[in-house]
């Protein structure tokens, strides 16, 4: 995996930081998903990535790292904690391939493939999709191997093979029996224990692919992750740019009250609100503004269940810190970029920021500080319109 350098130019959000490392070592877990909401450009999404490397640890000595200073608090975490498992999606990420991010069926498949690097096995979704993708005439041997993390991909087609020897239409308690003799042979064979119930399992074959298994498949998961919380302290899931799934219309508020719009992300939200936040599961999204969530016809999530957080714009101090760790030194430099970059006393926008700091870097000496106070006002102007 590449570098990525604009961690390293992460700046304080000492504020926040700190909420998701008590939220994720503080007991009892909270029962409420966390929020981030801010201007578009504000860095919601660089805090994600950070939170999912930096700060996705537990500690047994939790009382010895709580009061640790705001710099020191991280570097104490690392020396005392533990990773827990993390799954991160971006809704605004191109599709591609299997990765389709907004789509049910992909984005869980997304959260499962990472999720496995920790050990965490979801039999009920496993066994769900294997039936959806038998139900609807797909290629199960060919898109097994691009579903499936690389280690599970013999015991999902063993599944598959159980499955696909079943008169699918016929349901009933012969049906049943011959499919646990089937799955009990392919999971003594693996030496594997984890596997959906008969009950999960007739529900799930009784139900018609479109629309029902597919609707199901999200709270199966949240089914499997919280059988999963007895063997994790906590459990993280991170979302990223959640205003992509209603496009443009994210910037009027009332448009998003229609019924088409709150579709598109229904299947989050069946997924949110059947985790067992209580038993240690952390669910935090990011988007541009706070989510209609509780006006949702269908799986509404109150508004006492949504811990509301703001990304605002950076502090002079963070964004001096960050022109510091940047390569930008001179201290007329960065008073003229953080003057420039500034929408109002204290807050500095900062993706304009950046964009000033990597003309200033690239310019290098031939660009004097005095020169970013004779821009005109219509390129200062043209900047702006481009960011909102």
């Amino acid at each position: 995996m590449a570098h990525d350098r604009s961690l390293d130019l992460f700046a304080n959000r000492f504020e926040l930081t700190r909420h998701v490392v008590t939220l994720l070592n503080e007991d009892p877990p909270p029962e409420r998903i966390l929020y981030l909401h801010g201007l578009g450009g504000n860095g919601k999404s660089l805090l994600l990535r950070h939170l999912e490397k930096h700060c996705c640890l537990r500690t047994d000595r939790w009382e010895n790292v709580r009061d640790a200073p705001d710099p020191e608090l991280l570097e104490r975490l690392a020396e005392h904690g533990r990773q827990v498992p993390v799954a991160r999606i971006d809704f605004g990420a191109r599709p591609a391939g299997e990765n389709r991010p907004q789509e049910a069926f992909s984005a869980l498949f997304m959260l499962k493939r990472q999720l496995a690097l920790h050990g965490i096995a979801t039999p009920r979704f496993d066994f769900a999709a294997i039936t959806y993708l038998h139900k609807l005439g797909f290629d199960i041997a060919h898109r097994v191997p691009e579903l499936f993390p690389r280690g599970e991909v013999n015991i999902a087609l063993d599944i598959a093979d159980a499955v696909l020897a079943l008169p699918v239409l016929r349901v009933g308690q012969q049906l049943f029996q011959m499919l646990n003799t089937r799955m009990d042979k392919a999971f003594t064979r693996r030496r594997m224990q984890r596997r959906p119930s008969q009950q999960d399992a007739a529900n799930i074959l009784a139900l018609v692919p479109e629309p029902d298994l597919l609707h199901e498949l999200p709270r199966l998961f949240a089914k499997d992750l919280n059988d999963a919380a007895g063997d994790h302290a906590r459990i993280v899931l991170l979302f990223d740019t959640h205003e992509a799934f209603f496009g443009e219309a994210i910037g009027d508020a009332d448009s998003l009250i229609h019924a088409d719009k709150l579709m598109r992300d229904e299947w989050l939200r069946c997924l949110l609100g059947h985790l067992d936040l209580g038993a240690g599961i952390i669910a935090i999204v990011a988007g541009r503004t706070r989510p209609p969530w509780p006006s949702a016809p269908v799986f509404p999530i109150p508004e006492r269940y949504i811990d509301h957080r703001l990304v605002g714009h950076l502090t002079t101090a963070d964004a001096t810190q960050y022109l510091t760790l940047a390569g930008i030194t001179d201290p007329a430099m960065q008073a003229a970029l953080v003057n420039y970059a500034s929408t109002a006393p204290d807050e500095v926008h900062p993706y304009f920021l950046g964009l000033c700091a990597d003309v200033a870097l690239a310019a290098g000496s031939r660009l004097d500080p005095a020169d970013f106070a004779t821009l005109v006002d219509k390129e200062r102007d043209l900047a702006r319109r481009l960011l909102q």
